[in-house]
């Protein structure tokens, strides 16, 4: 009914005994709203502050909006910057809004782009959640996905181009779902028949093509591209103690 937040000096706390007593030194926010509710900073902003007077010698990254740009500006960037951050993981979800609007983002395409090239001019890490289909895509959302994903640099992630959305108990979509008579299993995260079944084939075949080849990898293909994803986090985690400076091999 409201939203609550963990006190902050609590949380460095935290974070400075992983540091300090286990050389714990890359921390990851999984916070939908990480940013503070309505137009204010101040919670980053006393973040960013409390890790920056302990001198504490960490990197991390964290979940932003991609409405982000709209309450962000360099110095804010650069406040976060110098306190550790490395990288973003934006939940776009979808490219175009008919996506978004299924899914109740309550953003639109524009702020996808914008917020993505926002944290890049920092020389910030940037990835991001995405759906490329549910029950309810179209041959034209697939292309404007597509299209979005190629053109920002996401399309190399194989998972991008393979995710689907698992059902989600109580949200308006799996009310939708049923109520369309397309759900064929709850208790199943992809119980669902799609509205249009070449999508269903469609889907079936790229997910096979990413599981099956070659079928000896078992996924590792997924796997090899995410951590290349990651070495960008590894880079900054590295520079960041004096200590740790070696050369990086870039790919």
């Amino acid at each position: 009914k409201r939203w609550r937040s963990r006190d902050l000096r609590d949380a460095v706390d935290e974070i400075e005994h992983l540091a300090r007593r286990w050389n714990i030194r890359s921390f990851y926010f999984v916070d939908c709203s990480f940013e503070d509710p309505g137009p204010s900073n101040d919670r980053l902003i006393r973040l960013a502050g409390e890790i920056i007077a302990r001198h504490l010698p960490i990197t991390y990254s964290a979940f932003f909006r991609p409405d982000f740009h709209k309450r962000a500006d360099a110095p804010l960037l650069e406040l976060l910057r110098k306190s550790g951050l490395v990288g973003a993981l934006i939940g776009v979800e979808s490219a175009h809004q008919a996506g978004l609007d299924l899914y109740r983002k309550h953003t639109t395409p524009d702020d996808n782009v914008k917020t993505v090239e926002l944290f890049r001019r920092h020389g910030l890490n940037v990835d991001i959640g995405f759906i490329m289909f549910n029950p309810y895509t179209t041959f034209a959302g697939l292309r404007a996905d597509i299209d979005f994903l190629e053109t920002h640099g996401f399309a190399s992630n194989l998972s991008n181009l393979i995710n689907q959305y698992a059902l989600t108990m109580g949200c308006d979509l799996d009310r939708r779902i049923r109520a369309d008579g397309l759900l064929t299993d709850e208790d199943e995260p992809f119980g669902y028949r799609f509205a249009d079944e070449r999508i269903a084939r469609l889907a079936a075949y790229i997910r096979d093509f990413a599981d099956r080849l070659p079928p000896e990898t078992n996924g590792a293909l997924l796997r090899i591209q995410r951590n290349i994803i990651n070495l960008a986090y590894w880079r900054r985690m590295f520079e960041s103690d004096a200590a740790l400076r070696q050369p990086i091999v870039d790919l």
